[in-house]
């Protein structure tokens, strides 16, 4: 499931096709439990959501070099904490992105760049 919530935020993470084997249990999303289908039908929402954002960074990126994901300290250099964050980035300037790596984990802490002036 962690894949499925990833590809909402990383644009080259496949959410539900998946290659395999023909020896390999299928995985179509209508296969999964009542409670697995929501998971990904709201995963597949986020995603199509965030759809304008993405193809407007690679547009960017196309014309100016620019990366479509970076890390915190690229868009906020002048504060010294970011460049200590390691499991957080940035799509664009636009989102902030702090994804739940543990399994059972039910918080995460998350480091706010920009200060009282930033609004996340």
């Amino acid at each position: 499931m962690l894949k499925n919530k990833c590809s909402c935020v990383l644009p080259l993470v496949l959410s539900i096709r998946s290659h395999a084997h023909i020896d390999t249990r299928r995985r179509e999303p209508w296969l999964y439990s009542p409670e697995e289908m929501r998971r990904i039908r709201e995963a597949i929402r986020t995603r199509y959501v965030h759809l304008p954002l993405w193809y407007t960074l690679f547009y960017e990126g196309e014309k100016t070099g620019a990366p479509a994901m970076w890390p915190v300290w690229f868009q906020f250099p002048e504060e010294e904490a970011s460049f200590a964050v390691e499991d957080e980035h940035l799509v664009g300037d636009a989102l902030l992105v702090r994804p739940v790596t543990k399994p059972g984990a039910t918080s995460v802490e998350v480091y706010f760049p920009g200060g009282e002036k930033q609004f996340w």
